[in-house]
C-alpha cells in the first residue's frame, strides 16, 4: 500500500476505500502460495467448488450456467462461511500439480528443507513506529520471497517495479 502512497495521498486514500472483491489471479496465488508453504493450512481452508454436474433445477433439467444459479450460489456461501476458500476444479487441480512440481524442484526442493520458519511475522519498533514484516520462508542465512505468474515468458525485470516486489521485500 506505500506504493499506493507513492503515487499519491488521494490514490492511496481511493484505493484504501474501496473494497474490491479478490480476483481469480490473487485468489489463485494465494492458493498456490498456501499449497507450498503451508500445506496443511491448505487442507483445511481451502475446498474444491460444489460439483456443478449435481445442481440442477427443479424438474431435474441442467442449468445452461450452474455457477450462476441460485443453488450454487447457496452451496458456496455455506462454505465461505464455515470459513473456506472456495476454488474452481481447475484451480484445485492446477494449485496441487505446481504444488508438486514446485516440491520436485531441486532449487526450491533444498530451500523448502531447509527452511527454519514459513509465513514468519517480525514486528518491531523503529524510533517508536512500529513495524511488520512477513517472510514467507527463511533461515539464519537467507530469506525467501514466494512469487506466482501467469505468464512467466512475459516476465521482465521491470514488473518487479510495476508490481512493487522490490518494496514487498524490503
Amino acid at each position: 500500500r506505500l506504493g499506493w502512497l507513492l503515487e499519491s495521498p488521494a490514490v492511496f486514500q481511493y484505493k484504501s476505500l474501496r473494497n474490491e472483491p479478490e480476483t481469480r489471479s490473487l485468489k489463485f496465488g494465494s492458493a498456490i502460495h498456501c499449497a507450498i508453504l503451508e500445506p496443511m493450512r491448505f487442507q483445511d481452508e481451502y475446498v474444491v467448488e460444489p460439483d456443478v454436474n449435481s445442481i440442477t433445477k427443479d424438474d431435474g433439467s441442467p442449468y445452461a450456467n450452474p455457477r450462476a444459479s441460485k443453488a450454487y450460489k447457496e452451496r458456496v456461501t455455506v462454505l465461505e462461511n464455515a470459513g473456506k476458500t472456495v476454488l474452481k476444479q481447475d484451480d484445485w487441480d492446477l494449485a496441487i500439480a505446481v504444488m508438486m512440481k514446485t516440491n520436485e524442484h531441486p532449487g526450491v526442493a533444498n530451500l523448502l528443507s531447509k527452511a527454519e520458519g514459513f509465513e514468519t511475522t517480525l514486528v518491531w519498533d523503529r524510533d517508536g513506529l512500529l513495524c511488520k514484516s512477513r517472510l514467507d520462508l527463511h533461515s539464519k542465512k537467507w530469506i525467501a520471497d514466494l512469487k506466482s505468474t501467469n505468464n512467466i515468458g512475459g516476465f521482465s525485470p521491470w514488473e518487479v517495479d510495476k508490481w512493487n516486489l522490490h518494496r514487498q521485500a524490503a
